[in-house]
């Protein structure tokens, strides 16, 4: 299962400094359009080779038609 959030940055009306974590909005999945395919291998791809099991987050961008990665937190993430 893939649960998709929108990470809250910075933003001043939550109080939050520069690059400061303000919590998380889901679900998010209709903000990707065809990137939810590039989110969807990658999480298939960190099982399959990689060997990740249990609840796991991925941290990307979305950059036109695509999402491109930026980590992986092999944990419980926050925006669980």
């Amino acid at each position: 299962t893939i649960g998709i959030t929108r990470q809250l940055i910075g933003c001043r009306w939550l109080n939050a400094k520069s690059f400061q974590y303000a919590g998380s909005i889901a679900p998010a999945v209709r903000e990707l359009g065809t990137g939810i395919q590039d989110i969807t291998l990658t999480g298939f791809r960190l099982v399959s080779r990689v060997g990740l099991v249990g609840l796991f987050g991925v941290d990307f961008v979305p950059n036109e038609d695509r999402c491109l990665t930026l980590e992986v937190n092999p944990r419980y993430t926050a925006s669980v």
